[in-house]
């Protein structure tokens, strides 16, 4: 039919529903070579947008004077409170790891996921499974052999499935005044 497009996704062969193009992709224009007040306009039109989770310009479309977010598979959540934490949570997932690295648990980034790179997502979890793990809800790899949220998510998997081993640890003060730990299986004297 004229003036439509069907779309398959290549991993999966989904067809993405498309309807009747009457709009013109962000790239195409910004490769035009708009002129500046032109290129100005869209980017005022483009920073008020709201945050969506991949705002790359091929899923950006210029209808009529507004520009659209077309990305089928995420237009229905939006990140804009989430985005107002984003240095936070980065603060402390750094800061997690390090912690994680001081007490000699830190395996390496994880592969098989986190197809950006972005930074601590996947850190210290590092093992024979590499997924694949497709879904950016789910992007880590986990030990467990299943995909995680994130790296801190999927430390905690592995200590719930490893249960009893990393029983917490019990103090106690004998009459001399050292302190011993109970770990599990075994006591020690500090």
């Amino acid at each position: 039919v004229a003036g439509q497009l069907q779309l398959n996704r290549r991993e999966d062969g989904w067809a993405i529903p498309y309807g009747s193009l009457r709009s013109v992709s962000l790239i195409a224009l910004l490769r035009m070579g708009l002129g500046r007040a032109h290129r100005e306009r869209l980017y005022v039109e483009f920073a008020r947008m709201p945050l969506y989770e991949d705002m790359a310009p091929w899923n950006i479309v210029a209808q009529g004077s507004r520009l659209e977010y077309i990305d089928q598979d995420t237009k229905d959540v939006t990140f804009d409170k989430e985005v107002a934490r984003a240095y936070q949570t980065m603060s402390a997932l750094m800061n997690y790891i390090r912690s994680v690295r001081d007490f000699g648990k830190c395996t390496g980034k994880a592969r098989g996921g986190n197809v950006y790179g972005i930074p601590y997502v996947s850190d210290c979890v590092k093992s024979e499974y590499e997924g694949p793990c497709k879904s950016s809800a789910n992007p880590v790899p986990c030990g467990d052999h299943t995909c995680k949220p994130s790296f801190v998510a999927c430390l905690q998997a592995l200590l719930s499935k490893e249960g009893t081993k990393h029983a917490s640890v019990a103090m106690s003060s004998p009459s001399d005044g050292t302190i011993t730990k109970e770990i599990g299986v075994g006591v020690g004297m500090w």
